[in-house]
């Protein structure tokens, strides 16, 4: 459970990834996965994940067309809602 909430992977994913690696035996595996259906866990997981995730793609694809010239910096600063003088701050830190 404290590898789920710290690292926010699911406990069946955890479990088959140890079994691949040869952790744990092919028997341990297999009733791991028979308690855990049986116990109709496999649907409803216990424990919290306490990573919350973020898309920043659309960030980077806006920085990528600025730094290739695709679209100006005000026009980066309108997509993003974001001023222009922050989106000149973060384009001259990124390394490309």
């Amino acid at each position: 459970m404290e590898v789920k909430k710290q690292f926010g992977i699911s406990i069946q994913a955890l479990m088959a990834r140890e079994f691949f690696l040869g952790f744990i035996s092919d028997y341990n595996y297999t009733n791991f996965n028979i308690t855990f259906n049986k116990m109709g866990l496999r649907k409803n997981e216990p424990g919290d994940y306490c990573i919350m995730e973020s898309s920043n793609r659309f960030n980077r694809l806006i920085y990528h067309a600025v730094a290739e010239g695709v679209i100006s910096i005000s026009k980066a600063a309108s997509l993003t809602r974001r001023p222009v003088s922050e989106i000149e701050k973060d384009v001259a830190i990124i390394d490309w």
